[in-house]
């Protein structure tokens, strides 16, 4: 049973990638008030900009996408940057506390690494080819925490859903469609292709 102030939709997309995004903040043991570097703004990155929000943290975003960036900001993310030419010491005095790396790709990893502070962590999301490291100054002598994040668990989630609830955590203008079963298909089609936002399948 979901709260009542939790949606159909925001419940599923709890079930996926919105709880992904709030084990992701968990993982990363990040201190109230610090800075979030989020690499890649689709649906999991624009769930860790709301649930950072929530927590009091800093968070910004890079996203390759202008339309990915401009659907962001029309939701409230002013802070999402072209990753071509990001630079985080042009917007902010220090690299990030931590960065949650979301895009899956070899840019985005190497991105992730170079945002991060000196004793900073980053946690790896999103799926995709490997890249390479060199660990004496990427990780030794910056002395950076490197973690992994597949999958949540049930109880999680559930936590996740309170915690929504508790405060007021807005993930429903990150849904841009809810499909019905039988549209199912060309939704999973139209995410493949890079859609903007969250879709999820709902029975109406």
């Amino acid at each position: 049973m979901l709260p009542e102030s939790v949606s159909f939709a925001a419940g599923a997309f709890l079930a996926c990638g919105a709880t992904t995004a709030y084990q992701a903040l968990k993982r990363s043991e990040v201190s109230p008030g610090g800075t979030v570097l989020v690499i890649g703004a689709g649906p999991v990155g624009l769930a860790v900009l709301t649930w950072a929000r929530s927590l009091g943290l800093n968070a910004i975003a890079t996203d390759p996408s202008p339309e990915r960036r401009r659907f962001a900001k029309e939701i409230g993310f002013g802070d999402v940057y072209d990753s071509a030419d990001f630079d985080i010491l042009r917007w902010h005095s220090d690299k990030a506390d931590v960065v949650i790396e979301t895009s899956g790709n070899i840019h985005g990893r190497r991105a992730a690494l170079a945002g991060v502070k000196t004793w900073g962590t980053v946690v790896f999301v999103g799926l995709g080819p490997g890249f390479e490291l060199d660990p004496v100054p990427d990780l030794i002598m910056r002395q950076i925490t490197l973690r992994g994040m597949f999958v949540f668990s049930v109880p999680l989630m559930m936590e996740a859903v309170r915690e929504a609830a508790i405060r007021q955590v807005h993930l429903d203008p990150i849904i841009t469609r809810v499909a019905g079963i039988e549209d199912g298909p060309a939704a999973f089609s139209d995410f493949a292709n890079g859609s903007v936002g969250k879709t999820v399948i709902g029975w109406a």
